[in-house]
């Protein structure tokens, strides 16, 4: 037994030291978190500005607001003054120099208690410095207080890739919490009580030697001394700390593991402390998956680590005025927006129709027009969903296929700003039809 775990455990360092020396590549690299800075206006309202720290290929950001108050309100979003303010394009009204420039195109939608924001960049954005996007104001009879408070939700895009955060700010203190709040717990803690013990060290000894085993979250605060094995050392580590021999070191992990894998399969998983900035890798096989969320009404509850799907959305229960027990989601608004969509649906399907014909009789002219109202027809739809819940995804999707047929129609101007409808420029735009029909079926298909 005794030659089988060191030759086993030789096998797994080496691993281990050879997945580690692989290069990592992360969205970080090409795009920061958003940041967002506070400051007061001349009538006393407060002001959050969303300042990104630097941007390598921007291509969309979509953020929304959640504002929990009793007096506070969101007042609005302005652009005004903002790193953004000269690149605002409005598909109706296209500007001669548009192809030289940055162009930036975005929808909100705007309440008192929430604010939703959708925008992309014609051509990618690349910024070696700090990026101010837009103002939200916010304002109150009463001086702010404990309880107002917000969430802020963001995804950012690249051409490679995208990410997503969520923060809780106050309105009061201007502080920032992650949106889940993890705890720290000391190296040796093998059962998070936050203490250790006897206990732990008993535990441990028993993982190391396999008559036990320890959870996905144990694991790392286990091995104390971060080698990606669970040994005796890390038993004796926690027993001479629980009689004040080792001094203790608070951790709080965060937990990713190797692309296409899930925790059913485990695999090479990476341990990142936010406390003490320590890093290392471990393979565990039978950690089972990481899950403290309940599902929704419309969101599944998910696997903090590799986002399998653990519970099913549980879909709304409308009561008799048509208002949704669990979400408070208004029947008659989902409805509003699901009909504007199918109708908004059809105009794009009939107007790519009859491009489709012109394309084939050699009419060009009649081609880009029709293209161009069933591009305008996508922007609808895409905005008469983006603030329903329920059809978030259909909204993004809708989204991604008007930016690729817009991008196509600014490719084609002249330096005046009409529209050259040249073979070339016909096959350009009808090949950004075809990219963009693979975002609208999917659309469909989400709706349905």
């Amino acid at each position: 037994m005794t030659n089988a775990i060191k030759k086993f455990s030789a096998m797994l360092l080496s691993a281990v030291l050879l997945l580690s020396a692989l290069p990592v590549t992360s969205f970080a690299d090409h795009t920061h978190d958003i940041d967002i800075a506070f400051s007061e206006a001349a009538d006393g309202s407060t002001v959050a500005s969303l300042i990104l720290p630097r941007a390598e290929k921007l291509t969309a950001i979509d953020f929304s607001i959640v504002l929990t108050s009793d007096t506070a309100v969101i007042e609005k979003i302005s652009t005004e003054s903002t790193d953004i303010s000269d690149s605002i394009f409005d598909f109706d009204n296209l500007p001669e120099d548009s192809a030289e420039k940055e162009i930036f195109t975005y929808t909100t939608t705007e309440k008192p208690d929430s604010i939703n924001f959708s925008g992309f960049f014609l051509n990618s954005l690349t910024t070696d410095e700090s990026f101010h996007i837009c103002d939200i104001i916010f304002s109150s009879e009463k001086e702010f207080s404990e309880e107002d408070i917000f969430e802020f939700a963001c995804t950012l895009s690249c051409e490679e890739c995208s990410k997503s955060q969520k923060r809780i700010y106050s309105l009061k203190n201007q502080d920032i919490a992650d949106n889940v709040k993890k705890s720290a717990y000391p190296a040796g803690d093998a059962d998070l009580s936050g203490n250790v013990d006897a206990s732990d060290a008993r535990r441990i000894l028993r993982a190391s030697i396999g008559l036990e085993t320890l959870s996905l979250e144990e694991a790392p605060y286990a091995d104390s001394d971060y080698d990606g094995k669970i040994t005796s050392n890390d038993a004796r580590f926690s027993l001479r700390l629980s009689v004040g021999l080792e001094n203790k070191v608070m951790h709080c992990f965060t937990i990713s593991l190797e692309e296409g894998k899930t925790c059913n399969d485990g695999g090479n998983y990476t341990f990142t402390c936010s406390i003490t900035e320590k890093i290392f890798s471990m393979e565990i096989m039978n950690g089972g998956h990481i899950c403290h969320e309940t599902a929704d009404c419309l969101h599944p509850a998910r696997c903090e680590v590799c986002h399998e799907e653990i519970y099913p959305a549980t879909g709304h229960t409308f009561d008799e005025n048509g208002i949704c027990t669990e979400c408070a989601t208004d029947k008659a608004v989902l409805d509003e927006a699901k009909a504007a969509l199918i109708t908004l649906l059809d105009e794009i399907h009939t107007y790519d129709t009859l491009a489709e014909e012109a394309f084939g009789l050699n009419k060009r002219l009649d081609f880009i027009k029709y293209i161009q109202e069933a591009t305008k027809s996508l922007r609808k739809a895409a905005d008469a969903c983006e603030s329903v819940a329920d059809l978030e995804s259909v909204a993004q999707h809708l989204a991604e296929a008007y930016s690729i047929r817009f991008q196509a129609f600014v490719s084609i101007m002249d330096e005046n700003g009409d529209i050259i409808a040249s073979a070339g420029n016909c096959n350009t735009v009808r090949s950004a039809v075809s990219r963009s029909k693979e975002h609208i079926d999917y659309a469909s298909f989400l709706y349905e």
